[in-house]
């Protein structure tokens, strides 16, 4: 197992990260390389070449988006990408259980082919009946718009044959006195 290095002072404050960042300060002790100290990461501590760019397993890690790739793979293990969607991840599961292709970042194969199999089933009949429930309102909507065209058309026709009121003949109305408005003095003149 390669060597852990840490960063300076992680053992005294909580606030700094467990990783490695290179020691910059004047009297720093782990910069000056004293002994009793912290080492720093230099070449020597580099793994061998057999072991380098492996995954903890002992495979060659191999980053596959479709399934060209996957057929490719031999000794190696495959880690499936991350912009995937979930149909064509399963797709890609299922191609290499068939080739015995061992996948890195899914645990078990068969188990996720089976919750998204059924995940994608719920998605499928909760759009449906979305689709249901969008049609039957519109329908409703389109019956209510026609009753109330039909209501109007027949309130216009119950217009038309209606018989007009009788007039009542009232006391007759006295002409009122136009009265003259009266300037003051003191207001200004109106033009």
């Amino acid at each position: 197992m390669a060597k852990k290095f840490l960063r300076e002072d992680t053992n005294k404050q909580k606030n700094l990260k467990l990783k490695w960042r290179k020691p910059t300060g004047r009297h720093s002790k782990l910069r000056q390389n004293q002994a009793g100290h912290w080492k720093m990461p230099s070449p020597g501590f580099k793994r061998p070449l057999v072991d380098r760019y492996k995954h903890p397993s002992g495979l060659y890690i191999e980053v596959v988006s479709n399934i060209g790739q996957l057929s490719n793979l031999k000794g190696k293990g495959a880690l499936i990408s991350s912009t995937l969607g979930l149909k064509k991840k399963m797709l890609l599961l299922e191609k290499a259980k068939e080739l015995k292709i061992t996948i890195l970042n899914v645990k078990n194969v068969e188990d996720f082919i089976k919750t998204s199999s059924e995940s994608l089933q719920k998605r499928k009949e909760e759009k449906k009946k979305k689709q249901t429930y969008k049609k039957k309102s519109q329908e409703e909507a389109l019956k209510k718009a026609e009753k109330k065209k039909e209501e109007k058309k027949d309130e216009k026709s119950a217009k038309d044959v209606k018989i007009l009121p009788e007039i009542k003949v009232s006391a007759p109305v006295v002409a009122q006195k136009e009265t003259k408005q009266v300037h003051h003095i003191s207001a200004p003149q109106q033009k």
